[in-house]
């Protein structure tokens, strides 16, 4: 969701009249039919576009102050989950000049079958190093909270969504679409990429299951590690499914700062059984850890707490029953994420032969309340036996 004043709607031209774009909503008023200034998913492109490119000079800068960040949580590694050509520069930049000191994994984003080819032909599966990599490539399935792909409509919301019959945004909707979906796979499968696909609502998840399959039945997908990313709200065939085709799944804290808006647009069954991780980890299906930030907040900590009470920012507790332990939390943030992103035997515990990547935390996270853990904070990270980040004590 972006969020545009009147000026902004005014250089978009976006105007009582302006139709939504495909894969986008902008929210109106019920009486007026103005544009509140409220802008989903694709919708979103058309006030994004207008924000000033950063210079090459600003973006490595830039760079390096967030990995300064991230390392001052603790944070030793990530995967960068929309990283075009120039980012990717930026990257191989950075590690040349031994600069990069959180270890990052590359997703290329593709929404079409030109860009899949274009990545496919430009890149290489796992091109670079253990500081810098292409991971795989990326696309989307359908939106958020706001804009998921779901079988049963949406709840009505005053002043925000007021169409009985909305069910979120499909973003290969239609035969064409799904069909360029289903190619977009097999170049992946053929090229031995890993891809990575946003689903949030039971609609996409049960389409991207599905797609997954039938590539599968002509090239195996078994070791390319697949992954379902955000699997919100699974049915559970789709989980079934998840399980029996090995496809990998990621899993974030949204519910922390979103929680209310699935509470709104969902409904409260829907709401609790969002992310349902207990069920996930007893089935057996592999999950990373992580926050999906900016989206939600880039502290670790608040991600494992909410994990294990299930509590958002406001206090209140969803689905419970769903909450996990926190040795698995922990895991889902070390040796999972290090599974998704094939680096199992590299990272994700401490052990002979793995990467020295070492984080010396303020607090147990094991035995303090649980009230204490998002406090948690870094002493001292280390990547590569190289202190990156030293706290004040």
């Amino acid at each position: 969701m972006v969020v545009a004043n009147s000026k902004a709607l005014e250089l978009a031209n976006i105007t009582k009249d302006t139709i939504n774009p495909e894969g986008g909503v902008i929210i109106k008023d019920a009486e007026t039919n103005e544009p509140i200034g409220a802008i989903l998913e694709n919708a979103a492109f058309l006030v994004k576009s207008l924000i000033p490119n950063y210079t090459e000079t600003e973006i490595v800068k830039n760079s390096i102050d967030f990995m300064e960040q991230m390392n001052s949580y603790g944070i030793t590694g990530i995967t960068d989950a929309w990283a075009d050509d120039s980012d990717i520069d930026v990257y191989f930049k950075l590690n040349a000049d031994k600069k990069m000191t959180v270890r990052t994994q590359a997703l290329y984003p593709v929404m079409n079958l030109e860009q899949t080819l274009h990545a496919v032909s430009k890149y290489k599966p796992l091109e670079g190093d253990d500081y810098f990599c292409i991971g795989g490539i990326k696309t989307m399935a359908d939106g958020g909270v706001e804009a998921a792909w779901m079988k049963e409509p949406y709840k009505i919301v005053p002043g925000m969504q007021l169409d009985p019959e909305y069910r979120g945004v499909s973003i290969y909707k239609g035969s064409a679409r799904e069909k360029e979906f289903i190619d977009i796979l097999k170049l992946a499968a053929e090229n031995k990429f890993q891809i990575q696909v946003h689903v949030a609502g039971d609609a996409a998840i049960e389409f991207v299951v599905n797609s997954y399959e039938e590539i599968n039945k002509v090239t195996s997908i078994k070791d390319l590690r697949w992954t379902a990313m955000h699997v919100m709200y699974p049915t559970e065939e789709s989980l079934n499914k998840i399980k029996k085709l090995g496809i990998f799944t990621t899993v974030q804290n949204h519910p922390y700062l979103l929680g209310k808006n699935m509470n709104s647009f969902w409904g409260e069954k829907r709401a609790n059984a969002a992310i349902p991780m207990r069920t996930m980890l007893d089935k057996g299906i592999i999950m990373g850890g992580g926050t999906d930030a900016p989206i939600v907040p880039w502290n670790p900590f608040i991600s494992i707490w909410w994990m294990i009470t299930r509590a958002t920012v406001n206090g209140e507790v969803q689905g419970i029953e769903e909450a996990i332990s926190r040795e698995e939390a922990l895991y889902l943030w070390t040796m999972g994420s290090a599974y998704t992103q094939g680096n199992e035997k590299k990272l994700g515990s401490i052990e002979k032969g793995k990467l020295a990547d070492l984080v010396v935390l303020s607090k147990d996270l094991l035995t303090i309340s649980s009230e204490e853990i998002p406090s948690i904070k870094a002493i001292t990270t280390i990547v590569g036996g190289k202190i990156v980040y030293q706290g004040d004590k």
